[in-house]
């Protein structure tokens, strides 16, 4: 079984972002879209801990993608 999504967020610091994510045979990929550098770049450095977040609940990241385009 595999399960797909997609969720849009505006955050105070990141401005907006939308996921893709896609789970299956227990395992993530996720593609992230954001609107700024900024943004992309903080959410890049902080990859490694989504993963161990995602590995410690079961589930491991398998790939994770952030580009920048100019609507979310």
């Amino acid at each position: 079984p595999s399960w797909s999504s997609t969720v849009r967020f505006e955050m105070p610091t990141l401005g907006n972002i939308a996921a893709s994510i896609h789970l299956a045979n227990g395992r993530v990929q996720m593609h992230i879209r954001t609107t700024s550098e900024t943004a992309a770049a903080r959410l890049r450095a902080n990859g490694n801990t989504l993963a161990s977040a995602l590995d410690g609940a079961g589930s491991p990241l398998d790939l994770l993608t952030v580009n920048i385009h100019e609507s979310t």
